[in-house]
């Protein structure tokens, strides 16, 4: 069987209002070299029907039980995929019907990239805003751009060379502590092993935000996730000096207390002084730094 040009990675859970537009995203593709893997995280929807009657011989269903990591979905994607090129998509995002064209245009002339990101129209379901999100740039030393400044690429609207990974054995953390944030770490594996970043700056897809999104359902989850990232690639992987370890405990002072901002403005004020509390215990110069000279 011959190789498709790209394999598109979608997991999902219980998102059937949102899959069949997704799907449908990628199936009116101008493009057409390509597979779509779903793994669904056994949805008690009718996410499965919904598949079978697209009746596509290119979309392949897989079930996988990951207990909340969708990196463990994403990873059996990653294996499953037969292509070159690996396109993520989650579940309640589409692409816009050249986006697959614009990028194999792209590849055929500049091949030597290991991940390749476009920009985004982003969509507020609950309030109807929208604008344009432009991601990277890529800099030098980007590895370390990404744990100073966080992540600046979109799942939705990045490709990622299946060679590359196999060949430097990256794949999504399945830590339970870097969920539902894993692909912040994912981008940080590539970046440290010096992989090609390229961003083009041409909006080809929508980012959602709805009321079930993890993004607006776990902010405080989030949070936690970026700290326990930040902690391990501090500590763990760069194995930094005392002097950065103090420098990075006072970012993390800093993502904390946007956090109790947050809750504070949310008028969730017990529990924003709680933690402020919390935090005033842990940092107490550093929260003080923060508050006066930041």
């Amino acid at each position: 069987m011959e190789k498709p040009f790209f394999s598109v990675v979608i997991p999902t859970y219980n998102h059937e209002v949102f899959l069949e537009k997704a799907v449908k995203s990628v199936l009116n593709q101008t493009f057409t070299d390509y597979e779509i893997i779903i793994i669904d995280n056994y949805s008690d929807d009718n996410t499965e029907n919904l598949i079978k009657n697209f009746n596509n011989k290119n979309i392949k269903f897989i079930k996988n039980r990951n207990n909340g990591i969708i990196a463990k979905s994403r990873n059996i994607g990653i294996e499953q995929s037969r292509s070159e090129w690996i396109a993520f998509l989650d579940s309640d995002d589409i692409w816009w019907k050249d986006r697959l064209r614009i990028l194999s245009d792209f590849i055929k002339k500049h091949n030597d990239y290991d991940v390749i990101c476009n920009n985004e129209l982003w969509i507020n379901k609950n309030n109807n805003r929208k604008k344009i999100s432009k991601y990277g740039p890529f800099k030098k030393n980007f590895y370390k751009i990404l744990i100073k400044h966080g992540n600046c690429l979109s799942m939705s609207a990045s490709i990622v060379k299946k060679k590359y990974l196999v060949e430097n054995k990256i794949l999504f953390s399945e830590e339970k502590d870097f969920a539902p944030y894993e692909d912040y770490d994912f981008w940080m594996q590539i970046a440290k092993d010096n992989g090609k970043f390229k961003f083009l700056d041409q909006v080809l897809g929508e980012h959602l935000f709805h009321q079930e999104s993890w993004m607006q359902k776990n902010k405080l989850l989030l949070k936690k996730s970026t700290l326990s990232i930040l902690r391990h690639h501090v500590f763990s992987v760069q194995n930094f000096t005392n002097k950065k370890k103090n420098l990075w405990s006072h970012i993390e002072c800093g993502l904390i207390l946007n956090d109790i901002t947050g809750l504070l403005f949310s008028k969730k004020y017990l529990k924003g002084l709680t933690e402020l509390f919390k935090l005033f215990c842990r940092y107490p110069i550093k929260l003080t730094a923060h508050i006066f000279y930041n």
